[in-house]
């Protein structure tokens, strides 16, 4: 277990404990729904249940936590902010039906395995512009909003921008009850000094923050803290991020020491309870776990190209390392102009085997993402927005992590010559593995662009479904655009579907062209009919595949320009119009739907058995035997991984002993090489195959064993059998 502060204590007591009768105020929001529905827009009607929320339900502080943030409104404890039913029954049933109504038709293709979905548009993995926040306060948003609406007499934009005055006036309302609930508290006459001091801390910083740009440390963060919450509590919008925390401090955090305001042990014990709330409200146990999707982001660069590395950038590392936070996921931005004391400090926090952060590239995701239309100086501040999938912080709204594309059942179904979608099979033989290569293209163009026909037809509903007025006036260009969200009122507006099975795909294409028109080995109809089979009375044909044929993740030149130019071909799925104006990203962002994907694929070419997992990211596939972790890296110079500007994520596992760790010194190359190789995002896991394999059979010796999963950490001890095996396997796998 964590060693929680007192404040933290508080928290995870609080969440403990029953939710608090609120039937009177969901009474109070239909009523006002049921009066304002024919009559009003979905942003007006929103701003009127963000008004209830804000000032009638109850709120808490805890005496010795340092934030101001809890709001009772149905919000479950292992919520981020994500479709929460504190709305009305009404809108909730339009939701539902909005939904259901999606996945319904998308059936055509999800009961095909081609496709998992759950929902048409993102409620999650977003971030508001803390920047924008930081520097104007809310009362900077109101009187944009209000010279905005003094220009425009066109109704939808006049109810877009008095919905959200109307919301941000009821946040702000919401702040000054957290100032008058601790100013009541502090009546008590039988608080020791921490509570005292820490509850005038709050009352003096609800007066003015949001409503005021912050002007300390402490109150920036605070700042950000209560943005993020209470976006998520009225908007049932998920914040994924904290924002490019170490760039959006580190100022103010230099000014505080500078007059004498603020210790760095004081600025320390502030970071460790930021890191401390994510694990406590989500109940982060020894035997529980509840996905959190939180971010920090670290490093990178400021808008002019500067790099950040700074004092919060140490704080936020240091607290990591100090008490081994698993909830909130550190995303290190790296580039060639950081200093060497950074890697330095990454590879310390890797090599203490935390197994609970990322690295991404700016010299690639930067590019990547002004290849996209994106202005250099917005890319430069992107911000992962749950996992590792990225985007620019504050003026892009992109729609993502919610479709996950079967990259291997697609070229098995052509391969069989089975309908896609409701695309009839082609029928006719392969004369060639070009023509074979452009039938697999060709459906998965297909399919790509079906999905992405869906989601646009259900994404233009959108705004009549769930509005966001307040999180809209946190987004740069809305207020300018006078549109929500939901409607393209951002700078940037995407989609994306990820693709999965990348190494699978590859692999098994190059298996394919190899046995059947390379060597004449076999017949597609024989080679399907072994894939048919999950090659019983075949072992000898799976191994010959699996050790003799060049795999995706080594060296081997002829693999390597295959998969660049499948990789490339991968790239021009997307660029389909949306309904908010921007188009459709390629992504391939795999979360665990490595896993769920693949118990429902049957055997592939690349000697992958049935129902067995796909390959992860840009990750060479499991049973894929390369000489050590510089193979693997060297093996992605030749992709060109600027034609996908939402990360691409390489796994590396690192065998290592508790009696003989890993020095950081030889991650700290690892990290350089990533670098020379043009490497995307870096995913490390450093396990040791002994002490995983003793945590299985007795988990109360192991509590605080962390393991990267793929996008997010877990305790050991909280994964089912068949994931920790998996997990063991990766830890035995050799190099």
């Amino acid at each position: 277990m964590l060693n929680f502060s007192i404040g933290a204590r508080e928290l995870a007591n609080y969440y403990d404990q029953p939710a608090p009768d609120l039937a009177d105020i969901q009474r109070e929001i239909d009523e006002w729904v049921d009066s304002s529905l024919l009559t009003s827009s979905t942003a007006t009607i929103k701003a009127g249940i963000h008004e209830i929320i804000a000032t009638r339900c109850p709120i808490t502080i805890f005496p010795h936590f340092p934030f101001f943030q809890e709001i009772a409104c149905t919000r479950p404890r292992t919520s981020w902010g994500v479709l929460q039913p504190m709305a009305s029954s009404l809108l909730a049933r339009k939701r539902s039906e909005f939904i259901g109504g999606y996945c319904k038709e998308l059936t055509r293709f999800s009961s095909q395995g081609i496709v998992r979905a759950w929902i048409p548009v993102s409620y999650d993995h977003h971030a508001p512009s803390y920047d924008y926040i930081l520097s104007i306060g809310i009362t900077g948003f109101i009187r944009k909003l209000k010279r905005r609406l003094n220009v425009t007499k066109i109704r939808r934009e006049r109810d877009f921008l008095e919905a959200s005055i109307k919301s941000c006036n009821a946040v702000i309302k919401l702040a000054h009850r957290f100032q008058q609930l601790a100013l009541d508290m502090l009546k008590d006459k039988t608080l020791d000094q921490d509570a005292k001091k820490n509850l005038t801390r709050i009352a003096e910083t609800a007066e003015k923050c949001p409503e005021f740009p912050p002007t300390t440390f402490y109150e920036a963060l605070q700042t950000i803290f209560f943005m993020r919450e209470v976006i998520g509590s009225l908007e049932a919008f998920g914040m994924s991020t904290f924002g490019h925390l170490d760039r959006l401090l580190g100022p103010y955090l230099e000014n505080d020491l500078k007059n004498n305001t603020i210790t760095l042990d004081e600025a320390q014990t502030l970071i460790h309870e930021l890191l401390a709330f994510t694990d406590a409200k989500f109940n982060i146990s020894d035997t529980v776990y509840n996905e959190t999707s939180t971010t920090i982001v670290i490093g990178g660069c400021a808008r002019r190209g500067s790099p950040v590395f700074n004092g919060v950038t140490k704080l936020i590392v240091n607290a990591e390392i100090e008490n081994r936070y698993n909830g909130t996921k550190i995303i290190a931005r790296i580039s060639k102009q950081h200093p060497k004391e950074y890697f330095e400090l990454l590879s310390k926090y890797a090599a203490s085997r935390a197994n609970t952060f990322v690295i991404q590239n700016d010299d690639v995701l930067i590019l990547a993402n002004v290849l996209k239309g994106i202005k250099r100086a917005d890319a430069r501040l992107y911000v992962a927005g749950g996992c590792h999938e990225i985007l620019v912080g504050g003026t892009e709204v992109n729609s993502r992590a919610d479709t996950w594309f079967n990259l291997p059942m697609v070229l098995l179904r052509t391969l069989r010559h089975e309908p896609i979608g409701e695309k009839q099979a082609d029928d006719m033989p392969f004369e060639s593995f070009e023509d074979f290569c452009d039938m697999v293209f060709h459906n998965l163009l297909y399919a790509h662009d079906g999905i992405a026909a869906l989601k646009t037809k259900y994404e233009e509903q959108w705004p009549s479904v769930d509005a966001a007025p307040f999180y809209s006036a946190c987004v740069e260009d809305c207020i300018k655009n006078a549109k929500d969200v939901t409607e393209g009122g951002a700078r940037y507006n995407h989609v994306s579907i990820s693709m999965v099975g990348v190494a699978t795909f590859i692999d098994s294409l190059y298996a394919i062209k190899h046995l059947v028109f390379d060597t004449g080995q076999l017949t597609l109809p024989e080679l399907t009919a072994i894939l048919d089979s999950d090659y019983a009375g075949h072992e000898s044909l799976k191994q010959y595949i699996r050790n003799k044929i060049p795999k995706f993740g080594t060296e081997d030149q002829d693999i390597q320009h295959f998969a660049s130019e499948i990789m490339t071909r991968l790239s021009g799925l997307g660029g389909q119009p949306n309904a908010r104006g921007g188009v459709f990203k390629s992504a391939i962002y795999p979360h665990n739907l490595y896993m769920a994907l693949g118990k429902i694929t049957p055997a592939t070419p690349d000697g992958r058995n049935a129902f067995t997992y796909l390959s992860r990211g840009i990750s060479p596939s499991e049973f894929v035997k390369t000489p050590s972790v510089t193979e693997i890296i060297n093996s992605l110079q030749k992709l060109k991984l600027h034609e996908f500007p939402e990360s691409l994520v390489l796994d590396l596992t690192l065998p290592c002993s508790i009696n003989q760790p890993i020095q950081p010194e030889t991650i700290e190359s690892i990290f350089a090489s990533f670098l020379r190789r043009g490497g995307s995002t870096l995913q490390l896991n450093l396990l040791d195959t002994q002490q995983l394999i003793e945590a299985k059979k007795h988990p109360e010796k192991h509590p605080n064993l962390i393991v990267r999963i793929c996008g997010y950490s877990r305790a050991f001890n909280t994964l089912d059998p068949e994931s920790q095996d998996e997990v063991i396997n990766r830890a035995m796998r050799q190099l």
